[in-house]
């Protein structure tokens, strides 16, 4: 089953990605904002820090290093990355998910 996002998220302001292959769409309140993404290629995010995140694989599977061990997620699956905690992910094509941060870190 190939899940795809509604075109109401589609719709909403595009993400400038620095990665290849990948494609966000944010949806900014005022205690938090989250963040749809997909990947049309298998993506490497490198490994970067920065606010608390929430976040959970919608379609596909990838894998998420932080803190020395390396996990895989797929469709239902959901992590917490602490603030602050350097992470990368290798996301397979196909992939898709949603990340929540809370409003400190999105400004």
């Amino acid at each position: 089953m190939n899940v795809d996002f509604p075109d109401f998220v589609r719709a909403l302001p595009k993400v400038a990605m620095p990665i290849e292959g990948l494609h966000g769409w944010v949806l900014k309140g005022e205690q938090a904002a989250v963040m749809f993404m997909e990947a049309d290629a298998d993506v490497v995010v490198p490994a970067h820090r920065h606010g608390a995140q929430w976040g959970c694989v919608i379609d596909g599977t990838m894998t998420l290093t932080m803190l020395g061990e390396t996990r895989s997620y797929q469709r239902g699956e959901s992590h917490t990355i602490p603030a602050g905690v350097e992470h990368e992910a290798k996301l397979r094509k196909g992939w898709k998910g949603f990340y929540v941060f809370p409003r400190a870190t999105t400004e």
